[in-house]
Parts: C-alpha cells; sequence; structure tokens
C-alpha cells in the first residue's frame, strides 16, 4: 500500500469509535485497552473536542470507496490542563467506565486506574512550551507502509502550528525495541529514563520543532 493512498486529516467526534477500534487492534493486553472501550472512548472524546487536544485519523478507501480509518494519533499542547479539565468534567464517567476492569482485579488495576485519573502529561519541569504525544497506532494490516511515520509528522506540525517548541512521549524502554528505534529515526531523543514503582524502566523522548 502507497501513503499516497491515504488521507491525513483532523479526528472528530464522530470517529471515535473507529479510533478506538484500533487502539485495542493496535494495543491488546496493555493497560488501557483492559479499561475497556467505553473509557477508552471517553479519552480520545476529551483529545479531540479539547482545546489542547490534537487528534489526527489516516483514512484509506475499502471497498465501495468508503474511507476507514487505519491509524490515529494523539496528544496535547498543554496537557496538564487537557488533563485536569478532563478529570473535572468526566472523571467520574471515566471511573464508571472501567469499572467492570476494576472489579475483576481490584488491586492491580485499581492501583493503576488511581494513578491515570490523576495523570497530568509528566512534562520534564525543564522543557518548556512541550506537547504531549499520547497515542500513535497503525492497524496490523496498515503497518510498513509510512503511515505512523506521516502521522507523528503530521502531530509534530500541529504542535508547532500551536505554539509549541517541542513534542514528548513517554514509553516502555523494555517493551518494543523497535518502537524506541523508530521513534530514534524521527529525531526524538532519549531526554530521561527512570524506573517506576512496578518496576517498569520508562523513557521520555523529546524532539525540537
Amino acid at each position: 500500500m502507497d501513503t499516497t493512498e491515504i488521507l491525513l486529516r483532523a479526528g472528530r467526534l464522530d470517529d471515535i469509535d473507529e479510533i478506538v477500534g484500533a487502539h485495542l487492534i493496535a494495543f491488546p493486553g496493555f493497560f488501557l485497552s483492559r479499561l475497556g472501550f467505553g473509557f477508552l472512548r471517553q479519552l480520545y472524546r476529551v483529545f479531540v473536542s479539547d482545546p489542547d487536544g490534537i487528534c489526527l485519523v489516516a483514512e484509506r478507501c475499502i471497498d465501495g470507496g468508503k474511507l476507514r480509518i487505519v491509524g490515529f494519533v494523539a496528544g496535547a499542547t498543554a496537557p496538564e490542563a487537557l488533563f485536569r479539565r478532563a478529570l473535572i468534567s468526566r472523571g467520574f464517567v471515566f471511573a464508571l467506565c472501567a469499572s467492570v476492569a476494576v472489579l475483576h482485579s481490584p488491586i492491580a488495576v485499581g492501583k493503576r486506574l488511581f494513578a491515570a485519573l490523576w495523570y497530568r502529561g509528566e512534562k520534564p519541569p525543564s522543557i518548556s512550551s512541550a506537547a504531549l504525544l499520547s497515542s500513535v497506532a497503525v492497524v496490523p494490516d496498515a503497518q510498513h507502509c509510512g503511515i505512523g511515520r506521516a502521522l507523528m509528522y503530521g502531530f509534530c506540525d500541529a504542535a508547532r502550528a500551536s505554539g509549541s517548541h517541542c513534542v514528548y512521549l513517554i514509553t516502555d524502554r523494555d517493551r518494543n525495541e523497535a518502537v524506541n528505534s523508530f521513534y530514534g529515526s524521527l529525531g526524538f531523543k532519549v531526554f530521561a529514563t527512570t524506573t517506576r514503582q512496578d518496576g517498569r524502566t520508562m523513557s521520555t523522548y523529546v524532539r525540537s520543532l
């Protein structure tokens, strides 16, 4: 598949279900996926509708000329403000949507859910005017065609247009070395590496705009 077949555009509220579907396909077994469709629907609704949110989708034509979302990228130009507003306006709904996952694993999921609800983007204090790239995904049958790269560049362009001086992201360094190499190929550099209480090694990558 050639990337010339791909349309990149801003995400809309009527894209939410497809975005969540792409997330669940791309990230099976991940913590946010375990919280369920409803939780993810609320999360991506924030990125699409909040004034500090950025959400881009990649579409391609399928049979009959219908467009299908095959990838997306989401984040925030002012993550602390965006997540604070989300907690105030949707905190109860987030918790309610995640309640089934909490009931299945109250200790493990409940603890991480509490941390997720109070998440503010973990922006390094020494970086100013930084946009958070929260999530980027491409469905399996559209991978290795340059779509992820196009989404990443599109996000950086949108962040720059909003006045951000750099983009940062936080990833599990030990989960997938190929993903870490991908970020490096796009000009992201490791800014800091920390070990969390659960033992995961997290790396913060930064790219100047």
